[in-house]
């Protein structure tokens, strides 16, 4: 009776188990996500500055002006490479040496003042046949490099070889004399400037050595340069700044007042007269030369406010002064005398209270100290 009674349960349980696997159903928690990663490239672009004409008449010891710059256009650092080819051929497109007899170069580079403080040269450089330099720090970018090369010399110390032929006909002697060699040669010079995103300079520019304060090393071309410093002009006359001009100036301690010029007003006519506006100029590493121009600036002349006569006219008259840089919150040395060089001055009272050295005409050149220079500046008076 036992086992009779258990069989049916056995199969009911069975059934029950089956039931469930066949009628029930699986749920599980799942995500799915879909990431978009862009990535925008960055731009690189080098745009590249000659000045440069080409003469047709080149003769021994002509200096002809060659200079090019690099400048970043893109937004990606860059390293910078310059190379100089040369090459002479005479009037039968022959080949010439670069140097003569007496190893005179038949043209000289000639590169600027501070070239080796920002130009790395190669130490292969053979002097001749190829000149090779790396920008001495990376691009970045909207920077320009300094100018390398400075113009170009037609060695007036260069042997000329000239030949003389002599006939006479009739008791008549006609002699001519023709230079042969570099007379009436042509000599070509190629500069081929190579540039490289500045984080691979190292994997492009391959097993080079360049030459930094005088030795000789592996090329490290820097992340930074030395500081630079600003040099700004402050005119001490009311000149008329128009709107899209203020960016050019300071004029955060000077009066200003909007005028109009003629007294229509107008947005065309419409100006800020300011009075002692510093014009923001450009900056420079310590021991640069500086070169200030005549600036030319608007003025006029008013009466009651309106102006009827008005003239682009030059600053021609600079003047370094310690009360000037005072006020204005820049440092002022006093070794500044010696350091900075001045041409052009026309007196020097460097010693009295305001410290003042007076640059008169013409372009004036200094030497860049390390400290924000101010030159106060006055219009030409009749």
């Amino acid at each position: 009776m036992k086992e009779k009674n258990r069989k049916p349960l056995i199969f009911i349980l069975l059934l029950v188990f089956v039931g469930i696997v066949v009628g029930g159903t699986f749920a599980y928690y799942t995500s799915n996500d879909t990431f978009n990663n862009e990535f925008d490239a960055g731009k690189y672009k080098i745009e590249t500055q000659e000045a440069f004409v080409s003469p047709d008449n080149w003769t021994p010891g002509t200096t002809t002006p060659k200079t090019f710059s690099v400048t970043n256009k893109g937004t990606v650092d860059a390293a910078v490479k310059v190379c100089f080819t040369q090459n002479w051929v005479d009037a039968n497109n022959q080949p010439l040496d670069l140097t003569d007899s007496h190893d005179n170069l038949a043209a000289v580079l000639n590169f600027t003042s501070n070239s080796d403080k920002k130009w790395l040269e190669d130490c292969s450089n053979n002097g001749t046949t190829k000149y090779c330099f790396y920008y001495y720090k990376k691009l970045e970018p909207n920077e320009t490099t300094t100018n390398l090369l400075e113009s170009v010399t037609y060695n007036g110390a260069v042997d000329i070889n000239t030949t003389r032929n002599c006939t006479t006909e009739n008791g008549v002697t006609t002699c001519t004399t023709n230079a042969t060699g570099y007379a009436g040669a042509k000599y070509t010079l190629n500069v081929n400037i190579e540039t490289v995103q500045y984080d691979q300079y190292q994997n492009v520019f391959t097993n080079v050595t360049a030459r930094k304060n005088g030795v000789c090393s592996s090329l490290d071309i820097a992340e930074q340069g030395p500081p630079k410093y600003r040099v700004d002009l402050m005119i001490r006359d009311r000149v008329l700044i128009s709107d899209s001009d203020l960016d050019k100036y300071d004029v955060t301690n000077s009066d200003c007042e909007v005028v109009y010029f003629n007294n229509v007003m107008t947005e065309e006519n419409k100006y800020n007269a300011c009075l002692y506006p510093i014009i923001i100029g450009d900056s420079y590493e310590e021991g640069e030369t500086v070169e200030i121009p005549l600036t030319p600036v608007r003025y006029a002349y008013s009466h009651n406010l309106i102006y009827d006569e008005w003239d682009d006219m030059n600053v021609n008259y600079w003047n370094y002064s310690k009360s000037h840089m005072r006020d204005a919150g820049y440092t002022f040395n006093e070794n500044d005398s010696s350091v900075m060089n001045f041409t052009n001055v026309s007196y020097n009272s460097w010693t009295d209270e305001y410290g003042n050295i007076g640059i008169q005409n013409g372009t004036t050149t200094f030497i860049m100290p390390n400290h924000n220079v101010l030159l106060a500046g006055s219009l030409p008076r009749d």
